[in-house]
This record gives C-alpha cells, sequence and structure tokens, in this order.
C-alpha cells in the first residue's frame, strides 16, 4: 500500500471518528423529557383577558422522574392550577411526581391578562440538583442552584389591543354603580314600561317599571338590573336578556313591591314576604317574584332560586330571561307609596329589584378555560388574600366581587331591615353560602324606642384582618360604653367591604367596649400605655380635637369579628376588635405603631358575652397565638427593622396562674415586619399594649444587577 493510499485511509477513519465523537456529543445533549406548549386561549388573545394554555411533558429517560414544569411570560411567573369553577391558581409550578418512562403529564397555566403587543412564553422543566431529591418552585428566595434545568421552550405570542367600548349607562339601582372601566353591554336595551295602577276608591296613576340596564365590568361578564320588576303582569318576558349555551347564570333579588295599592301594611317583600295570616312565615301562594330560563328551568321563587347554585344553561340554542309574579288580583300592584308592609317587613328597604349576572362560557369546559369567572352569593366574603392565621384579609362581598359595583351593600341585597320587637326575624339563607353565627341578647329590645333589627343582635361571620388608616372617631355609645371609630381598607372605594348604601365615605365600623379595654376591669388595672391612657382620657373629656390628633387619618391594622349588627338598624362592623395598631409616627427613620391586642370581647348590648378569638372552619379552634403584618410607611418594597419594643403592659381580667402574655416583634425579609402574640386562653381575658418602634430601608439589589460591560 502506497503513502498516499496509507494517508487517504487515516484521513477517511479520522472523519468518521470525529463525527462518531459528534454523535456521542449530540445524543449527551439531546433530553430525555419533551415539552409541548398547547393551543393559548383565548382566541384571538386581547388586551384584559385572562390567557391559558396546557404544557405537556413527556419522560422518555429510561426511569421515573420528578421535577416541576413552570411557566413564565416575559421573565415572570405564570400561575398553575387545574381550572376551578373560580380562577384560583395559589401555586408557582407544576409538580412531578415519580412520573413513568414513556408517559405525559398535562398541566395547565394561566398568564393573567397580559397588555398589548408581542410577548414572549417560556416553559421549563426542572430536576432535581445533585444531591436535591425534589426542586422548589423558582423564586428570588430559591436560587437556580437548587435545581437543574433539563427542558425548555419558548414562544411569541401577540395580543391585540381592545378599543375602549361606549360607557355604561346609568344605574337604575342604587347600590349597583358600575366600576371603573365598565363598559356597556351590546345588547339594546329596552325603555321603561308604563302601568296603570288603580286603588279601592277606582283612582288610577301611571307607574313606571322595568327599569332595564347593563354593563360589562370585565370582558365575558354582563350585568343586567331591573328596577322595579313588573308586578302589574303574572309574567314578563326580557328577550333582550339573552342565555347562550356554556352560560352560567347568578340571581340576585330583594326590597319589595306594593301590591295592595295605596293602602296601609300593603308592601310585601318581593323575595320571601311575611303576611299577618300566617303569623309572619312566608306566604305560600302570593306576592312573590319568580324565575324562568324556556328549556333550562321552570318558573322557581327567588326565595329557593337565591338559595341554589348558580345555573347553567346547557341548552344548545340560545335562550332569555322571564320574571313571574304572584298575585290574585294584579290592577292595584304597583310601587309608589311604598310603606313598611306588615310585621314592618319592609321597613329601610326600597323597591324590588332583580340582578342578572351572566358569565359567558364559564359553564363549559371547552370556553372557560382562561376565563375570569366569579361565582359567589351577594354577601359571600371573598378576601383578597388569607393570612397565616387562616384569617381573610381585606375582605369584600360577593355582589362587589362578582359585579365590580363599589356600592354593592349587604344591608339591600340580603333585604334586611330595622322591626319591632316580636316581629319574624331574618336570617342570610338567600345571600350566602358561607357559615353564620347569629349572637343575641334581650338588651337589644329595649333599645331606640323598643325597636331591634331584622335580626336581633349580631351575624357574625370570620374573623378578619384590614389594613387601611383611620377616618375618623364617632363616639362612646351611651348604652353599652362601646366605642366606635370608622375606618377605611386599603383597597379603598373600590373593593373595601361596604357597610350600607347611604355610606358615603365606604368606611367600615370599629368597635369595642370601653369597659374591657381601656378602662379596669376585674384584675385588670386599665390602659396603661402613654397612648391608650391618652386616648382614654380624651374620650372621657369629650376631647375631639385630641381624639382626631391620635387617629384620623393615621394608618392601621385591625384584627376582629366581621358581620351585620341589625340591634339598632343593620350596618356592617367589626365587633369585637381584637388587635387594633395604629400609626403614630410615619416616617421612615422612626416608624411608630401603638397596638393593643387580645383574644376575647363581648359585641356589645346585643350581645354581652364573650365571642373568643376562633381559627378557620371546620373545627374553629381557640386561638392564643396570632400573627399581624405591619407594612412599611410607603407603599414601596422596603425592609423593615426593629429598633424598639417599648411601654408595654400585660394583664387580665381574671387571675393570670402566674402566667402573662407577650409578644415577638420580627423583621421579615420581604417587607412588613411580624407581630406575634402569645395571649392566655380565652376564659383569662388577657391583654398586652404597648409600642413598637420599627425603621425601613430599601432592599439590597440583586446579585449581578448592574452594567453589562463588553470585552
Amino acid at each position: 500500500m502506497g503513502p498516499m493510499r496509507r494517508r487517504g485511509l487515516v484521513f477517511v477513519a479520522l472523519l468518521f471518528a470525529i463525527a462518531a465523537l459528534v454523535a456521542l456529543r449530540d445524543r449527551a445533549h439531546q433530553s430525555p423529557f419533551s415539552l409541548r406548549l398547547g393551543t393559548i386561549r383565548p382566541s384571538p388573545i386581547v388586551a384584559g383577558r385572562p390567557v391559558a394554555f396546557t404544557v405537556s411533558l413527556r419522560n422518555t429517560s429510561g426511569t421515573v422522574a420528578s421535577g416541576i414544569v413552570q411557566a413564565e411570560i416575559d421573565g415572570k411567573p405564570a400561575s398553575f392550577g387545574a381550572p376551578p369553577s373560580i380562577r384560583a391558581f395559589s401555586v408557582s409550578g407544576a409538580p412531578v411526581t415519580n412520573l413513568p418512562d414513556g408517559a405525559s403529564l398535562d398541566a395547565e397555566f394561566s398568564l393573567g391578562a397580559p397588555k398589548p403587543g408581542r410577548h414572549v412564553v417560556t416553559v421549563h422543566y426542572y430536576g432535581p440538583a445533585a444531591g436535591k431529591s425534589v426542586p422548589t418552585p423558582h423564586s428570588p428566595s430559591n436560587p437556580a442552584d437548587l435545581r437543574r434545568e433539563l427542558a425548555s421552550l419558548s414562544q411569541f405570542i401577540d395580543v391585540a389591543d381592545v378599543p375602549a367600548g361606549p360607557p355604561p349607562p346609568p344605574p337604575t339601582i342604587s347600590f349597583l354603580t358600575p366600576p371603573g372601566g365598565a363598559t356597556a353591554c351590546a345588547a339594546t336595551i329596552p325603555p321603561p314600561k308604563t302601568i296603570s295602577v288603580s286603588n279601592s276608591l277606582g283612582q288610577t296613576h301611571d307607574e313606571k317599571v322595568d327599569l332595564v340596564s347593563c354593563y360589562m365590568p370585565r370582558p365575558g361578564t354582563e350585568v343586567w338590573s331591573i328596577a322595579r320588576p313588573n308586578d302589574h303582569n303574572a309574567e314578563t318576558d326580557y328577550p333582550e336578556i339573552v342565555f347562550r349555551p356554556g352560560d352560567v347564570v347568578q340571581f340576585i333579588a330583594g326590597g319589595c313591591a306594593q301590591p295592595g295599592g295605596l293602602s296601609a301594611f300593603s308592601a310585601r317583600r318581593y323575595v320571601n314576604p311575611n303576611d299577618a295570616s300566617n303569623a309572619g312565615r312566608s306566604e305560600d301562594g302570593l306576592h312573590f317574584g319568580s324565575a324562568s330560563i324556556p328549556g333550562v328551568m321552570v318558573s322557581t321563587p327567588f326565595r329557593d332560586l337565591l338559595q341554589a347554585p348558580p345555573v347553567t344553561i346547557g341548552t344548545t340554542a340560545e335562550t332569555h330571561l322571564l320574571l313571574q309574579y304572584a298575585d290574585d288580583h294584579f290592577d292595584d300592584n304597583g310601587y309608589d307609596g311604598l310603606n313598611w308592609g306588615d310585621f314592618e317587613q319592609c321597613r329601610d328597604l326600597k323597591d324590588s329589584f332583580v340582578i342578572v349576572v351572566i358569565e359567558r362560557g364559564c359553564g363549559d369546559p371547552n370556553q372557560s378555560a382562561g376565563l375570569d369567572c366569579r361565582l359567589a352569593k351577594p354577601m359571600d366574603l371573598v378576601p383578597s388574600a388569607t393570612d397565616e392565621n387562616g384569617f381573610a384579609v381585606n375582605p369584600q362581598w360577593g355582589i362587589q366581587w362578582v359585579t365590580g359595583a363599589p356600592d354593592g351593600a349587604p344591608v339591600e341585597t340580603c333585604s334586611l331591615s330595622q322591626k319591632e320587637c316580636g316581629m319574624p326575624e331574618d336570617d342570610l339563607a338567600t345571600c350566602t353560602a358561607q357559615p353564620t353565627f347569629k349572637r343575641t341578647s334581650g338588651f337589644c329590645c329595649g333599645v331606640g324606642g323598643a325597636t331591634r333589627g331584622a335580626i336581633p343582635g349580631h351575624v357574625n361571620f370570620r374573623p378578619a384582618v384590614f389594613n387601611g388608616s383611620m377616618l375618623k372617631w364617632v363616639n362612646k355609645w351611651w348604652a353599652d360604653g362601646d366605642y366606635n371609630m370608622w375606618f377605611r381598607a386599603t383597597n379603598g372605594e373600590a373593593n373595601g367591604v361596604k357597610v350600607e348604601a347611604n355610606d358615603t365615605l365606604h368606611g367600615l365600623v370599629v368597635e369595642f367596649d370601653s369597659d374591657e379595654f381601656p378602662d379596669s376591669s376585674g384584675d385588670y388595672p386599665g390602659a396603661q400605655s402613654v397612648f391608650w391612657r391618652e386616648f382614654k382620657t380624651a374620650v372621657d373629656k369629650n376631647d375631639t380635637t385630641t381624639l382626631a390628633s391620635l387617629i384620623q387619618g393615621n394608618d392601621a391594622v385591625v384584627l376582629g369579628m366581621l358581620g351585620p349588627d341589625c340591634g339598632e338598624g343593620c350596618h356592617v362592623e367589626v365587633h369585637p376588635v381584637y388587635v387594633l395598631a395604629i400609626r403614630t409616627q410615619g416616617i421612615l427613620e422612626r416608624d411608630t405603631w401603638s397596638f393593643f391586642a387580645r383574644n376575647w370581647g363581648n359585641e356589645g348590648g346585643c350581645y354581652s358575652h364573650d365571642v373568643p378569638l376562633n381559627g378557620p372552619a371546620p373545627d374553629y379552634p381557640e386561638v392564643t397565638d396570632f400573627t399581624i403584618m405591619l407594612p412599611p410607611p410607603i407603599a414601596t418594597p422596603l425592609i423593615g427593622t426593629v429598633i424598639d419594643v417599648v411601654d408595654v403592659h400585660v394583664g387580665a381580667r381574671h387571675n393570670l396562674a402566674g402566667k402573662t402574655p407577650s409578644v415577638e416583634v420580627l423583621p421579615t425579609q420581604d417587607g412588613p415586619v411580624r407581630m406575634v402574640f402569645h395571649m392566655l386562653p380565652t376564659a383569662n381575658q388577657s391583654i398586652i399594649e404597648g409600642t413598637v418602634v420599627l425603621s425601613w430601608r430599601a432592599p439590597a439589589p440583586a446579585t449581578g444587577a448592574g452594567c453589562n460591560v463588553s470585552p
């Protein structure tokens, strides 16, 4: 073999060797896992609507796999979760646990509501890093060295802008004001109808009924309102209120009609009327409203419909709304001159109303992914978050959350009204599906001229935490010595829990018994810290100037029992207050809070027994250790440092048995400062008060932040 041929063979062999090495390298770098991005919904993708998609992970590694699938939009984590009826995505990664070789896993993600423009969606599959069993979700406090990326993909999405729709029409129901950003529905709004109402003297007059309006608080949701639904006919057709296959429909109704002309005591509640002939029970055959949907739902009284789940439109064709009114004589039915009615059932109430909320496509799994579907009864509490105690944080009412209406109020939506002692009690069965607890004592029936509310005392929902500011001092009520103040939650006029329709301050009543704190009682010597002694002195002297300087406009955190008090007219309040922390100086270098805390308290003259601080359902455990968070003085991410906890005093109304309550004030890595209270069992009625001094600083820059310098 000649030299040239040998050199040629060596060269060919070298090429084969290089090719083999390249192939080995490619096989070594080829991931045994593959990701596939499903169809992004809805289509087309438009601004303001949540975007959802499915990610499929396939394992071809030859062994079982565990890890996390994560998605990002423009580098920000998307939310993971199976799509329930209410979109509530709560964790940042889809866990992969023991996925067999050859198997696939599907995970559903939501991207929120992206802005118009082009965005990049990136999906990662992370397996455990060396020495780790299962990786944890990506977050700033969870660095990348805890996991390793095994597969990824990226895809652009284009989000179209949506031109602003026409503004919503004026509200026809006083407490159903459209929220900012709402638009008018596309459907034609019918004009009001005119009816001729007669009385027992043969006289007639004209009235307007069926005042219809509609707005869209968010894409895909229509809120129809009918003020003064027609009680002059046995049945009324509303062809403009159209339901389509896959829609979910929620009803809210209330108020009073005048089915007996202008005669005394003729008014009846539209949903659950009472009648003197049957000792205040709901009437069996007359004077109530019903609704039906052809092909979907037969005529159903509102008193039953409001206690049932929302209606899903399962037909294959469009249908519409019908309303019925039960009576045996319609000529004298109307609304003008509304009186209190038998058993004062319509005292404080206004004209009847029906609200129909249509969530387009939310009942069809093929349409609902990515939609903002909101299901809640009008007086369900919907928290913006749940804290580490399990307490609701800055909740709002279901009617506010579902309709977007900032003025949604429980007094009107639940037809609660004040009545004389001995009148039939109301309940909340048509307004909420959540557990409530009545708290009643006989003292309520002697207050304010022998009147009492729809419920003679309190209906307690659950403990709630509110962050916001004190609006003003109200009074120390003469009958039971309760302190009353107004408070506004941080989410303010748009989302704060509404007290009542005429609540122009959009505030919340904060109330606690002065005989418990700050006055002395039992073994407790009374307020001892500087702030609360000054506060008590100002109240005793009716020094409103000092009271205003101590609390008005100051930031505050309140923990208390939330619910309506119908003992002296129905309104919503936080009563009793378990924790009240008020910012008395709000500068970064010296941020001062004065506080008192306990885990017990009564609800005044309408329920003078203790209402202990209990944990969440289903067990409602007695709580002795609980936490509140103190926020920075400005709405900027800051890290808090504890300078001092001063002027701290502890006590109890009953023997401490050698034990004392305590408080820990602890900084966190993500901003707010934790106050952890350790109280005695509620039977001891322990109290702690004092002052916390904090300072705030900006967080350290992220590692690696700065300029990129090219060589």
